[in-house]
């Protein structure tokens, strides 16, 4: 009969670096020297403000379970099937132990508990029986850091002592170079932001892999895993029904990198496949640091200013590193500049060449149509608006419920608002051309994401024009009049 074991103690980088370490396996040498996952996991936890640390002996976590039936289990000193999970919060647990927790949600019922307990969680790591290769699933929550943007996470609910503890965040691991090479690992990040924000069951590394070797295998055999080219990358996000959109970077580093940040600014994960010294490499780009450029430097067509390109570094999921690394963006080169990591006294260069973005099914237009659709607009706001004309443009996507629940913050007229939420159906997803002008936001444009774009009449799938102010609110009307949509 498995037993499992609760232990709570104070955090600590040395604490964390015992409990994911073994002798199993592993010389002494090896163990002097921290893996850099963990050690930058416990510099991240300790700037979130990580004071206990709840050890859980036995767990079974889904995503080993397969690596260990696939592979694992079949070794002839095989590793045990269960895990051991560590919870971490910025509260004293240690003091008052779990039994306070489980007093208090006797006494006064779980919900106050779990919400109590919810807003010190900063998550948990699943420490997997390898002892090479221990970081599996971790789920904690981002930085906390005003300046940064970082919408490509999904709620997630964990399960302790029968309290439901709820953080958002985006999942990371390590590649255990067995079942996942670095490009399953990235993909099987970026699914998990996916699958779970669409209401779908997440995938497993293992069946990462396996989707992506399904059809093609240049290497011969799917394990021990040697990596996913582009093409078995696309084939394994369409097997779990988020096909891709994939953009090269070929000779346009602001191009390509405002692409990206219209994906991020979206809430969706993009997989970036890259060059380092040591070879191909892929990572999961999940937010970026917006930042005041240059006029010229954000510049697209005559007079089109590019809200999506006011950014200077973007976050990673870099399974060699650790979760949230910023990293700065390079616009010359296109290139991005890790910090130094532990063991190395200089920069890390990732030199992008593809960005492979997973979309719903149903989002059929790509962020170069969109931003191509929203600079052909010009001459119409020209028209209607003169020399006040909003000459900056942020493209993005969002789901047509949370569009509509967002306006009741506008402070549009009920009479407006009205007429527009009970008269437009929206798309599940719809495209957003928002305009600005130095004042701040004039208006939006809507069109249908279910369709492509055709640009000679770039008008054809807009749904609606809406204003971001009322004192725009009649040269919106007439807009939307002349281009025969719905005004809002």
């Amino acid at each position: 009969m498995p037993e499992n074991s609760f232990a709570c103690r104070p955090f600590s980088a040395a604490a964390l670096r015992q409990l994911t370490t073994s002798d199993e396996g592993r010389s002494t040498d090896v163990l002097a020297s921290p893996l850099p996952q963990v050690a930058n996991l416990a510099a991240y936890l300790e700037a979130l403000g990580a004071t206990s640390i709840v050890a859980e002996s036995h767990y079974i976590d889904r995503h080993y379970l397969e690596e260990f039936s696939r592979f694992y289990s079949r070794r002839l000193l095989a590793p045990p099937n269960y895990c051991r999970r560590l919870h971490f919060f910025d509260l004293d647990l240690a003091k008052d132990g779990l039994r306070h927790w489980i007093d208090r949600a006797s006494a006064e019922g779980v919900a106050p508990v779990e919400a109590d307990l919810s807003r010190h969680y900063l998550g948990y790591l699943v420490v997997r029986p390898l002892p090479d290769v221990p970081v599996g699933r971790t789920v904690v929550r981002p930085p906390r850091d005003a300046g940064l943007c970082c919408a490509a996470v999904a709620r997630q609910t964990v399960h302790l002592l029968g309290l439901r503890l709820v953080l958002d965040a985006l999942p990371f691991q390590q590649q255990d170079q067995a079942v996942a090479a670095c490009a399953t690992t990235a993909v099987w990040t970026a699914l998990q932001r996916q699958a779970r924000y669409e209401g779908q069951r997440p995938p497993t590394p293992t069946a990462v892999t396996e989707a992506g070797v399904r059809y093609f295998q240049p290497h011969g055999r799917a394990y021990p895993a040697q990596g996913l080219t582009i093409e078995q990358i696309c084939d394994a996000f369409r097997a779990h029904d988020f096909p891709p959109e994939v953009i090269a970077m070929q000779n346009s580093p602001g191009e390509f990198w405002l692409v990206v940040n219209i994906y991020l600014g979206s809430g969706i994960p993009v997989v970036l496949a890259a060059d380092t010294a040591e070879g191909h490499h892929a990572v999961v780009v999940s937010g970026y640091r917006p930042a005041s450029r240059g006029e010229s430097e954000c510049r697209l067509a005559d007079r089109v200013r590019s809200r999506n390109l006011e950014f200077a570094s973007v976050l990673l999921h870099d399974d060699r590193v650790g979760p949230y690394i910023e990293a700065q963006v390079n616009w010359q080169t296109g290139h991005l500049e890790l910090p130094p990591t532990l063991g190395s006294a200089a920069t890390t260069e990732l030199r992008a060449r593809y960005a492979i973005v997973p979309l719903y099914p149903k989002v059929r237009p790509g962020a170069v149509a969109l931003l191509k659709a929203g600079t052909t607009m010009l001459p119409w706001l020209q028209y209607f608006w003169r020399e006040q004309t909003p000459a900056t443009l942020w493209i993005s996507y969002q789901r047509g419920g949370d569009y509509a629940a967002d306006l009741y913050a506008t402070g549009a007229p009920t009479a407006r608002l009205e007429s527009f939420l009970t008269h437009v159906p929206l798309s599940r997803y719809v495209a957003v051309g928002r305009w600005h002008d130095r004042q701040g936001e004039v208006l939006d444009l809507l069109w249908d994401t279910t369709d492509t774009m055709r640009h000679r009449r770039p008008a054809e799938q807009l749904l609606a024009v809406v204003a971001r102010r009322h004192a725009d609110a009649g040269r919106v009307d007439a807009l939307a009049q002349a281009l025969r949509v719905a005004a809002g």
